[in-house]
């Protein structure tokens, strides 16, 4: 057993006991790029990578081109890096789309947040509010623009709504 093999078993332990909420941004990016990277020491790259682009986020939005002009960054490592936001995207997605009347501005918040969290392109999403519970009654995609028609009803006309309209 390597002296890195150590380390990681403390950090991984340290993660399991404590989350990352206690990570330093350096450390959580070391512990990443142990998927990556299966043997050897991380953490002088995990600081080149944060020290390039000035944030973890900002390592994790980078372009997969800029990611492999790091020195130790290889294509595979720029692959894990750059689907770790997705995947967190697909899980919060996958996470609330179930099909229930959104009955407060905190849950309808709930639900469009994953829709756009790790986008790189605008998005557009639209919920109609019926009544006095809120429901989401459409919700397009972000590939197709909105239109009536694509409402679940006909009678549904830009003029019947609300827009534009002072409570």
């Amino acid at each position: 057993m390597g002296v890195h093999d150590d380390h990681r078993r403390r950090v991984y332990e340290r993660f399991l006991r404590e989350g990352l909420a206690g990570f330093e941004e350096h450390n959580a990016m070391e512990f990443l790029l142990f998927l990556a990277r299966p043997r050897g020491d991380t953490n002088p790259l995990a600081h080149a990578l944060i020290d390039r682009f000035g944030s973890l986020s900002a390592v994790l939005d980078a372009p997969i081109e800029e990611l492999e002009r790091v020195p130790g960054v290889g294509h595979s490592s720029a692959v894990v890096l750059k689907f770790i936001p997705q995947m967190c995207a697909y899980y919060l997605e996958n996470k609330t789309s179930h099909k229930v009347p959104l009955t407060s501005v905190e849950e309808a918040s709930a639900f469009f947040m994953p829709k756009f969290f790790a986008r790189t392109q605008e998005a557009f999403y639209m919920a109609l509010w019926m009544t006095a519970a809120c429901c989401c009654a459409a919700c397009s995609s972000p590939r197709a623009a909105p239109t009536p028609r694509r409402f679940p009803w006909r009678k549904w006309s830009p003029k019947h709504s609300n827009a534009g309209r002072r409570a």
